[in-house]
C-alpha cells in the first residue's frame, strides 16, 4: 500500500474509534411517555381551533349572509327599476309633448284650421 492509502485508513480508524469512546447518554425512563403526551396535546390544540362543528357553523353563517345580501340586492334592483320605468314614461311623455310628437286628430284639425 502506498502512503496515501495508509493515511486514509488511519483517519478512518481514528474516526471509528471516536464512536467507541463516546459516553452513552442515559434518558429518563419516562421520556417516551413525555414525548407522546406532548404530541397528543399539540394535536388536540390544533383540532380545537377549528373543529368540524365550528367550521360547519361558520359556513352556515356565511351562506345566510350571502343569501341575505343577494335578496337585498334583488329587491333594491326591482324597486329602482320600477321607479325608473315610471320616470322613463314621464320623460318620454314630456319629450313627445315638447316636440309635438303626440297629437290627436282634434289637435291636428285645430292646427289645420288655425293655419288657414
Amino acid at each position: 500500500m502506498s502512503g496515501k492509502d495508509q493515511k486514509i485508513k488511519d483517519e478512518v480508524e481514528k474516526t471509528l474509534n471516536v464512536f467507541d469512546q463516546l459516553e452513552k447518554i442515559e434518558a429518563s425512563q419516562f421520556i417516551y411517555t413525555k414525548i407522546k403526551a406532548k404530541i397528543e396535546s399539540s394535536s388536540t390544540e390544533k383540532k380545537g381551533l377549528l373543529s368540524v362543528n365550528k367550521r360547519k357553523l361558520i359556513m352556515a353563517a356565511v351562506m345566510i349572509i350571502v343569501i341575505f345580501l343577494n335578496t337585498f340586492s334583488i329587491l333594491h334592483y326591482l324597486q329602482s327599476n320600477s321607479q325608473n320605468s315610471n320616470n322613463q314614461a314621464e320623460y318620454l311623455s314630456a319629450f313627445a309633448q315638447q316636440y309635438s310628437l303626440v297629437s290627436t286628430n282634434r289637435d291636428y284639425l285645430e292646427n289645420l284650421y288655425k293655419g288657414n
